[in-house]
Parts: C-alpha cells; sequence; structure tokens
C-alpha cells in the first residue's frame, strides 16, 4: 500500500513538473558568454548606453516546435498552448532603478493543430535601449544586465498585463515625471496593444535623459544570450573571435555586421547586448562665435541640466568655471575689438589706455587658467573634459592678440612673465635683457597704478634688474667711481656707457649714467686744469719771446736808421716789409697776452693756447727770417 500511495506521488510530481517546464520553462535565457573590454574607465564615464541585437528570430518557431514535438502525444496535448513570447531586460546601477523593459512580444498561433508559428523575423536593426543614462556609484563598477523570457500561454494570459503594472507601478513611485520614465509608459502602452491585437512588438524608444550630444561613448562590455531548451545546457557559441577581437582592438566598434561576424549561432535565437560607457564632453568653444549671449545660453543650458539630475554636481561645477572663464574671453575681445576700431578709424591717438585694460584682461584669463589646472590638475573629468577648452580659449585668445605689433607686445609680455617665474632660476645677463626687452615693449598710462597685473609686470621688472645690475652694473659703477681721470680711466668710462646704450635695464642705465656723468665731469675738470697749465706755459714762454723780439727789434731799428739814411735798396726794402709785420705780429701777441682767460672751458683754453703758441712760433719765425738773409741788421 505505501509503494503504491509512494508511486502515485511520484507520478503527480512529475506531471506537475513536465507541466510546469512546458507551460513556462520549455525555452530558457542562457548567458553563454561576458566580456569586458580591458580598459581602465574611470568615474567620470558614468553614463551607460545599451544597443540590443536579436539574431535567429526565426528560430524560436523552430525550437518551440523541437520542444513540444519531444513531449509524448498525451502530454503535449494537455500542455498549454504558446501565444505570445515575451522578451524583458533589466539593467541594474542606472539611476533608474530596478526597472525592466519590454523588448519584444512575438505572436505564436498554431496552423494545424500541432505545428506553431511564430510571426518574427530573422534579424533585427539595434535597439538602443538607453542612452546615456546616468550610473549609480555601483554602476560605475559593474554593470548588470539581465534578460528574461515569458512563454504567454493560454492558462496564464495575464502575464503580459502582470509584468505592466509592475512597472507602472515602479515608475509611481520616482520622486519627479521623469522623461524616461513616460518613454518607458509609452512603450508599455504599446506592448499591451499589441498583446490584444495580436500584433509583433519592439521596442522603438531609447530610454535617455540628456538630449544633446555632449559625450564621448566607448564599448565597455558585450554580453550574449542564447535562447534555449531548459534540457540544452548551451548552444555551444565560441566565444574566442569575439575575445581576440575585444582583447587586440583599441577601441573596438561593434554594429550587426561585426557582430555577426564574431558570434556563430545556427541553431537557436540568441540576443547580443552591447553596453557603452560614456562620459560628460563639454560642448565645444569657437573664440569667433563666443560671445556674452552664447554664454549666456550655455548657463541656462547647465544649469537646466542640473537641475534635471542631468550632470553631477562636480561637471556642473567645472561647467561654471568655465563659463566664468568664457565671460573673461569676452571681456578681452571686447577690449580688443575697441582697440582695432581706434586703429581704423584714428578716434584718438593715445591708445596707451587700451594697452593696459587689454593686459590686465589677458593676464587675467592666464591666470584664471593656470588658477584652475593648480585647484584641479588631479581631476581627471577637468584634465580630459574641461582643461582642453580652456586651452583652445587661451589660443584663440592669443590669435587675436597677433593683429598687430602692439598686440603682439602684449601677448609676449604675458609671456614672458610665465615663461620668467617657470623658468630655472639661474637666468644669465642675457636672457635677463631679453626678457626686460619684452617687460619693457608697452607704454601705458603714467597714472597706469601699480595695482593688479600692472603691479605684476612692474615688481617682476624691480626683480629683474635689480639682479641685472648687482651681476653687470654694480662692479662696474664701483670701479669707475675710484678711477682718477685719465686714458684708461677713459677708455673704462666708454666702454661702460656702451653697455649702457644697449642695456633694456632701465635702473643700470640710470645708475650707471650718473656714476659716467660724474666721471666725465671729473675728467672735464682735470682737462681744464690741464688745459689752463699749458695756458700759462704757453703764456710765459710768449712773454719771453715778446721780450726777446723787442730787443731786436731795437737792434734792427738802429740799423736801418743809421745805415741808411739816404735811403733803402730794393732788397733793403724788401726784409723791411717782414720787419713790419713783426712789429704788427708782436702787438697782437701782446694784446692776446694781456686778455683775461680765467672761466673758459677746456676747448676754448686750448684754442687760446694753440693760437699764442702758433703767433709765438709765427714770430720766432719771421725774426729767424730777417736775421737769416741780413745778418748785419740783427748784430749789435
Amino acid at each position: 500500500m505505501a509503494n503504491k500511495i509512494l508511486k502515485a506521488a511520484i507520478i503527480l510530481m512529475l506531471t506537475v513538473v513536465t507541466t510546469q517546464v512546458c507551460a513556462q520553462d520549455i525555452i530558457v535565457v542562457n548567458p553563454e558568454l561576458k566580456k569586458t573590454v580591458p580598459y581602465e574607465f574611470n568615474s567620470e564615464w558614468h553614463y551607460l548606453s545599451s544597443d540590443l541585437y536579436l539574431f535567429n528570430g526565426t528560430k524560436f518557431q523552430t525550437t518551440l516546435n523541437g520542444i513540444y514535438a519531444a513531449l509524448p502525444k498525451k502530454k503535449r496535448a494537455e500542455a498549454p498552448t504558446p501565444e505570445n513570447i515575451l522578451i524583458t531586460a533589466s539593467i541594474d546601477g542606472t539611476t533608474l532603478g530596478k526597472l525592466s523593459y519590454p523588448i519584444f512580444n512575438f505572436t505564436v498561433k498554431t496552423t494545424d493543430g500541432s505545428t506553431m508559428k511564430t510571426y518574427t523575423a530573422d534579424s533585427y536593426e539595434a535597439i538602443r535601449l538607453m542612452d546615456n543614462l546616468p550610473l549609480t556609484s555601483m554602476g560605475n563598477n559593474k554593470i548588470d544586465c539581465n534578460i528574461n523570457i515569458d512563454i504567454i500561454t493560454k492558462a496564464t494570459p495575464n502575464k503580459i498585463f502582470d509584468f505592466v503594472a509592475t512597472q507602472l507601478k515602479s515608475i509611481s513611485d520616482f520622486s519627479a515625471p521623469l522623461t524616461a520614465a513616460k518613454t518607458l509608459v509609452g512603450e508599455l502602452g504599446s506592448l499591451i496593444t499589441s498583446k490584444t491585437n495580436n500584433k509583433e512588438y519592439k521596442f522603438n524608444s531609447t530610454i535617455r535623459l540628456y538630449e544633446e550630444d555632449g559625450f564621448s561613448k566607448r564599448v565597455a562590455s558585450v554580453s550574449v544570450y542564447s535562447f534555449i531548451p531548459s534540457q540544452q545546457g548551451s548552444a555551444g557559441i565560441n566565444p574566442e573571435p569575439l575575445y581576440k577581437y575585444i582583447d587586440e582592438t583599441d577601441n573596438p566598434k561593434l554594429d550587426r555586421d561585426k557582430i555577426a561576424s564574431l558570434v556563430k549561432c545556427s541553431q537557436y535565437p540568441f540576443m547580443v547586448i552591447v553596453n557603452y560607457k560614456s562620459k560628460y564632453a563639454s560642448d565645444p568653444v569657437i573664440g569667433d562665435q563666443t560671445t556674452s549671449e552664447t554664454v549666456e545660453a550655455r548657463l541656462a543650458k547647465v544649469k537646466n541640466a542640473y537641475e534635471n539630475s542631468l550632470l553631477s554636481a562636480e561637471i556642473y561645477t567645472q561647467e561654471l568655471k568655465l563659463i566664468d572663464y568664457l565671460n573673461e574671453f569676452v571681456t578681452l575681445k571686447s577690449s580688443i575689438n575697441n582697440y582695432t576700431l581706434n586703429t581704423k578709424n584714428r578716434i584718438t591717438d593715445d591708445f596707451k589706455p587700451m594697452f593696459k585694460q587689454i593686459f590686465e584682461n589677458y593676464m587675467k584669463l592666464r591666470a584664471t587658467m593656470q588658477s584652475r589646472i593648480k585647484e584641479y590638475g588631479g581631476n581627471p573629468v577637468f584634465q580630459n573634459e574641461f582643461l582642453p577648452t580652456y586651452q583652445t580659449i587661451i589660443t584663440n585668445a592669443e590669435g587675436y592678440l597677433d593683429g598687430d605689433n602692439n598686440l603682439k607686445n602684449i601677448k609676449n609680455t604675458a609671456r614672458a612673465i610665465s615663461d620668467y617665474y617657470s623658468s630655472p632660476k639661474n637666468r644669465t645677463p642675457e636672457d635677463n635683457e631679453k626678457t626686460l626687452s619684452i617687460l619693457h615693449s608697452i607704454t601705458f598710462p603714467d597714472n597706469a597704478g601699480n595695482n593688479g597685473a600692472i603691479g605684476e609686470l612692474n615688481s617682476l621688472i624691480i626683480s629683474i634688474e635689480n639682479e641685472q645690475y648687482t651681476k653687470v652694473f654694480a662692479g662696474k659703477i664701483d670701479q669707475l667711481k675710484a678711477m682718477r681721470p685719465g686714458a684708461e680711466a677713459s677708455a673704462f668710462c666708454e666702454k661702460l656707457k656702451s653697455e649702457v646704450n644697449s642695456t633694456y635695464c632701465r635702473q643700470c642705465s640710470e645708475k650707471a649714467s650718473s656714476v659716467i656723468n660724474d666721471y666725465m665731469q671729473r675728467q672735464e675738470d682735470e682737462n681744464n686744469r690741464l688745459a689752463a697749465k699749458r695756458l700759462d706755459a704757453a703764456t710765459t714762454n710768449a712773454r719771453d719771446q715778446v721780450f726777446a723780439i723787442l730787443q731786436k727789434e731795437k737792434i734792427i731799428r738802429r740799423h736801418f736808421d743809421n745805415d741808411y739814411r739816404d735811403g733803402m735798396p730794393e732788397d733793403v726794402e724788401y726784409i723791411k716789409e717782414d720787419f713790419d709785420r713783426l712789429q704788427q705780429n708782436r702787438k697782437k701777441l701782446q694784446s692776446a697776452l694781456n686778455n683775461e682767460y680765467s672761466g673758459l672751458n677746456t676747448t676754448q683754453l686750448n684754442i687760446v693756447t694753440e693760437e699764442i703758441e702758433y703767433q709765438t712760433q709765427d714770430l720766432a719765425k719771421i725774426l729767424e727770417r730777417i736775421c737769416k738773409r741780413m745778418p748785419e741788421l740783427c748784430d749789435e
């Protein structure tokens, strides 16, 4: 009796299991393979996109018929008749939570009492299930996608409605009526319609929160699921071609054709899910198109995206920082345009205030970028998505500053300041001269002040000039101070003067010029003293000469008076002319010797000295000529 009861229980249990298999588990989803791309996704890659591909759709019919054909005739007759094949997907790790999405609903009909026909195509275009959906912190590390298949029979006609009800309840728990949730509601409605009309359903929307294209995207993982009989175990898909392609390709591209070439399975339907991770890509910036209006529009767009939870707090902060930077760029552009307009129309001839404004605006732009780099240098979001935009703006700004030489000087001055602080400290005098030549290339208004960028410029100039003075000029200046006027000192002074004339160090020039002028005054005083001494010697010599000539004149005059009382022969008359000239020049020299020469400068003293020396020598020559031609006139 006990054996009969046990036997009956076993038969009942097998009947229940068989019924469950026929009704629900005749086709199961088998995860054939999953491959993660060997790429290091950091935290900025926190948006998910998923593409679903169904292959061998017509094999559902073959698989169903094969399963039912394998059942005993009696069991086949007792098994509930399939009416629909419902395929759904759920992805954990997104900000939408644990929602399931209807992917396909195929109609199944029995054509001749025993053969089933599934109304499916062999393949379908990619279904973009979700596009750039934000991931949770869990999803950043792991993306779990689950595919489910339900065979809807006459015995379970409400399964589709139960599925829809469950999803609607989940959607009702959302704190805000997100567009993505509304999209899913529409798809659930389409699913119900397909059921009531016995039509095929395919997911036709895309769950997205962000309508813009501001994302960089790359494949993160690939999963392959087969739809096989529950007793089959596996579809036997060879994973190696897919694995090899993903491992050996830097940024794999997967579409239907590529997948079909890598994943081979001809016996059963299978689905491939390609998950992409995306990171926010800041909207590109074009310098010529960046205006106060476009910056305002960007700000409004970013605020709206953040308020709708489309941007993380980190990206929102970076966007606001970038917008501040763009406003600075617009201010710089405006000041450059103002200068350009003035140069074309000659509205003013004084451009110095404009140079100051442009310089300050450009320095602020550069300083802001450096501040951002210092603050966010280790932040990958800033480094990868925002820093390139900062660099683009700086490049655009430099392009505007290539408009003419004055603008180039402003650009080069700002660069020189930056280069100075970033270069090694052991700068040569030649390096300093080159830098000073740039720093002194702009003329600012006298009342430019000493604050902000102007103050920074002036402070650097003072620092470099102090260094240059110490290295190059201080020792030479002290040496010249200690030198006594003379040929060596004068040569040294001239060399120093040449260096002063070629230096861009204004402090050096001023200090050296003062000492050079002092030396030149000392040299002038010495030269004046020597000139006065020479004049004194020339005067003394001239007086001696005049005295000697006066004595000779008496002798010669006595000879003329005594020796030629009856008249002078022609040759004596000729000599008499020289004698008259001697007396005339002697009187002229005497007159010069009686003048006062104090207060004359060196040049004037030298001229007087040379004149006295010349006249003295001339008198001596005349007297010598007279005495040589008629020696008797000069004898006592």
